[in-house]
């Protein structure tokens, strides 16, 4: 499974020191932030991984089903873990 954070970028040439630094400030946040995401959600996925392992069915269409269903269930799951975080993350 692959990743692609997509981070706020801004060129910090012309700000002041003071906005410099809260730009830096705000960023790192955004950083850790969504890492934060993504090491919970590739925790969800390896889990999937393990479970999905263990399935077998009569046919190849009936375990795709049930995969894509299992897939579904463990997105909400894993979206339900996430707000929390969120809602703790609010500014």
């Amino acid at each position: 499974m692959e990743f692609q954070l997509t981070l706020p970028v801004a060129d910090t040439s012309g700000m002041s020191r003071r906005v410099r630094g809260a730009w830096g400030g705000f960023a790192a946040f955004a950083r850790a932030h969504e890492n934060h995401h993504k090491s919970s959600y590739l925790g969800c996925a390896q889990n999937f991984v393990v479970q999905a392992r263990r399935q077998s069915a009569p046919s190849c269409t009936e375990l795709e089903g049930d995969l894509d269903q299992m897939l579904y269930a463990m997105k909400r799951a894993c979206e339900v873990k996430q707000r929390p975080f969120d809602q703790s993350q609010a500014r």
